[in-house]
């Protein structure tokens, strides 16, 4: 149930400012319940404190209130880019992948309105978290041919995230290596840390721990959560008990804290190879 707000006296200006608070915060239902106090004093929201709400409902993943703010305001108002893509944003946040397509299409198909790079990254992560990793790509290809949009590092990586959440590490390699080749990107740490999965999640550890030394060797960045805890499980999965050990030992130089789910792939990599000694030193370890 919304909150209940007393009717005061407040510019656009403050009202907006205090919907993204509550956005900031993720306090969507305070966020709701100011646009509905505006309504109750009479005032018309207009298309700013629109998208500073439904931005605020992103951020706490609710894509169907999302898609009820759209609705409600282009009752009176046209949607622009930044409306949409905020939706789209909400609907990827909660895994609709559907429902973010028909927005991406009926935008500049029933709107006019083109979308930019903004609008791309969102629409492929949604389609990412939906495993839908070939229109991803088809979707990478269709924001250069049909609407003259250059990939950036976010829309690339975003890519790459949606072909390792699809098991397809070949095509995220692809991706991978044309971002830098043909588009003249730099790889940063969740780049690499999309690619590193992609190979970890089919095995492909000799893969995910190139990347892993690539990364920090040619690009000078340093080992975060999702690299190295990708990087142990392609190793744990193979059963590369030694290099995983070795990238767990190298996890605990950084200011990272290991987790359980970091030492269980190494603990099961060294019980499925013998090394009982090892897995019960880590067993050990992990529970100190």
């Amino acid at each position: 149930m919304l909150p209940v707000y007393a009717p005061f006296e407040q510019s656009a200006k403050a009202y907006t400012q205090a919907i993204n608070a509550h956005g900031k915060t993720t306090s969507w239902q305070h966020a709701l319940g100011l646009v509905a106090t505006m309504q109750n004093e009479g005032l018309v929201p207009d298309i700013i404190i629109y998208n500073a709400a439904i931005s605020a409902v992103t951020q706490g993943a609710q894509w169907q209130q999302a898609l009820s703010l759209l609705a409600g305001m282009q009752a009176a108002i046209a949607a622009d880019v930044i409306t949409c893509n905020a939706a789209i944003n909400a609907c990827g946040k909660g895994q609709r992948w559907i429902e973010a397509l028909c927005l991406f299409e009926e935008m500049h198909s029933e709107h006019l309105l083109r979308p930019n790079i903004i609008t791309c990254s969102a629409v492929i992560s949604a389609c990412g978290s939906g495993q839908q990793w070939a229109q991803s790509i088809c979707l990478i290809q269709e924001m250069q041919s049909k609407h003259w949009l250059t990939p950036n590092i976010v829309t690339c990586s975003a890519a790459i995230n949606a072909c390792a959440k699809g098991k397809q590490w070949l095509e995220a390699l692809m991706i991978f290596e044309e971002m830098q080749t043909k588009y003249g990107l730099v790889p940063n740490l969740i780049t690499y840390g999309a690619a590193i999965s992609a190979c970890g999640k089919q095995q492909q550890w000799t893969l995910a721990t190139a990347l892993f030394e690539e990364m920090q060797t040619k690009h000078l960045l340093k080992p975060d959560v999702v690299t190295c805890s990708s990087s142990i499980l392609a190793c744990g999965k193979c059963e590369q008990w030694q290099r995983a050990l070795s990238l767990l030992l190298l996890w605990g130089q950084t200011n990272l804290q290991p987790t359980v789910i970091t030492y269980s792939p190494v603990i099961g990599a060294c019980a499925k190879s013998g090394q009982w000694q090892q897995a019960l030193g880590l067993l050990a370890m992990m529970q100190a």
